[in-house]
């Protein structure tokens, strides 16, 4: 297994409780109340399949080409700048 699209973007998540979380993916999305972080690996034929909770998305013309899930943080942890309808508290360098 190995990291398909380089190095990964080091994510900076500020949650309600004033802890910061730091999470190396290649980006995240918020799905089903979850910020999403993910990253795309290939696996080679002697690689153990991840569990399927951990595949966010398989790419057609390679099924050994995944996009992973690498942290699920609830919405509700997140710290949301401006209420909790505008942006969360994540930030990329």
């Amino acid at each position: 297994m190995r990291l398909a699209a380089g190095a990964p973007t080091r994510w900076t998540v500020l949650l309600r409780d004033g802890s910061k979380l730091v999470v190396w993916a290649d980006g995240y999305v918020l799905a089903d109340e979850h910020y999403v972080f993910s990253s795309l690996f290939d696996f080679d034929e002697e690689d153990e399949m991840p569990d399927d909770d951990l595949v966010v998305a398989v790419t057609p013309s390679n099924p050994r080409r995944l996009m992973l899930a690498i942290a699920r943080i609830p919405r509700l942890a997140v710290l949301l700048e401006g209420g909790d309808t505008d942006w969360p508290a994540i930030e990329s360098r």
